[in-house]
């Protein structure tokens, strides 16, 4: 079955009649096998329903063999719409592959890449919710710290911090540092 782009892609039967695929990529470079590499896709059924997850990020209907179509949410993250409700992709492989628990905003699954349409599970990792805010993002921000941004009504740096949903106001600051040290102070006593 072709692919695109020049990929073959074989589907076996494996056990538990789920599907293994390969993909046949062509190497350039010292390879093995005639100029081509051979990869395989792990797939694992997701919960208890009719789909199974690959190790790459895609859903197939395990009753019919089709690969399901995602949609990008407003967040900009590849999501299905299945029979009991709507999936984000890169939740159900880190359901699958890396253990994750869905357990609201304690432990996320995040993309090591920054990309959130790189559902590859060797670019997932399982971290905590404060850790993924604080992490670089591409978003441009008022500030460089998290926990801090700039007030144009008082002209000065403000510092928040978000426990167990809730905002606590950490004050104004002059200086942008001093408005980070309140945030790091904050943070802390937290520990």
């Amino acid at each position: 079955m072709e692919t695109g782009e020049g990929h073959l892609q074989i589907i076996l039967r494996g056990a538990q009649d789920v599907p293994l695929s390969y993909k046949i990529l062509p190497c350039y470079g010292a390879c093995l096998i005639n100029k081509y590499v051979i990869m395989e896709i792990i797939w694992k059924r997701f919960r208890d329903t009719p789909y199974s997850v690959s190790d790459n990020g895609e859903v197939m209907n395990d009753i019919n063999h089709l690969k399901l179509v995602p949609s990008i949410n407003t967040a900009g993250y590849y999501t299905l719409h299945l029979r009991d409700g709507m999936y984000m992709i890169h939740q159900m492989v880190g359901e699958v592959f890396l253990g994750y628990k869905p357990n609201g905003r304690t432990l996320v699954v995040h993309h090591k890449d920054n990309n959130k349409l790189n559902n590859n599970v060797n670019n997932l990792e399982i971290i905590t919710f404060r850790k993924n805010c604080s992490i670089e993002r591409t978003i441009k921000s008022s500030s460089q710290y998290v926990g801090v941004s700039w007030c144009n009504t008082y002209k000065k740096w403000r510092a928040a911090i978000r426990i167990k949903g809730k905002l606590k106001f950490l004050g104004y600051h002059k200086e942008e540092l001093d408005a980070h040290k309140a945030y790091q102070n904050a943070l802390k006593e937290l520990k």
